[in-house]
This record gives structure tokens, sequence and C-alpha cells, in this order.
């Protein structure tokens, strides 16, 4: 086994410094990865806020439309109601004629 010289210690060390260093993530490094992934995560959140109202308008707009279609319907149905009614009256008074 050979021994090492005190130049040759200092040169493998540096070396060994050297390649460590060219691996390690400076903090700068991960502030910015930080960063750029909240920029997405956020820019994702913006666009799916985005579509959510887009699809709460169209909700509010089809239940609208429902409502208006209810009490359409709810009009025609008392008409209806005020008709049979009407109709009944005339039976009866008809068939009350028919009875003398």
């Amino acid at each position: 086994m050979n021994t090492l010289t005190r130049q040759d210690f200092v040169s493998v060390t540096e070396n060994t410094k050297n390649r460590i260093i060219e691996r390690l993530v400076t903090k700068y490094d991960v502030q910015a990865a930080c960063d750029n992934a909240r920029d997405r995560i956020l820019s994702s959140v913006q666009s799916l806020q985005l579509e959510n109202q887009a699809i709460i308008r169209q909700s509010n707009a089809q239940r609208d439309q429902a409502w208006r279609k209810i009490m359409a319907l709810e009009g025609q149905i008392v008409a209806l109601q005020q008709d049979i009614r009407v109709q009944n009256q005339m039976l009866t008074r008809v068939y009350e004629l028919l009875q003398r």
C-alpha cells in the first residue's frame, strides 16, 4: 500500500469536494423550483376556478329556466282547474235541468 503525500491528499480532497459541489443544489435552485411549482399550482387553481364559475353561471341559467317553466306549468294547471270547475258546474246544472 502506498502512502499519500500531503499534496496527493489535498488533491484527492479537492477533487472530492468539487464533485460534491457539482452535485449540490443551491438554495436559490430550490427556491426557484418551489416558486415555479407554486406558480403552476396557482395557475391551475385559477383555471379551475374560472371553469367552475362558468359552470355555476350555466347551472344558474338552467335552474332559472326550469323555474320559469315550472311557474308557467303551475299557471296552466290553475287555469285547467278553473276550467274543470266551470265545466263541473255546467254539467251539474244540465243534469239538474234534465232531472226536472
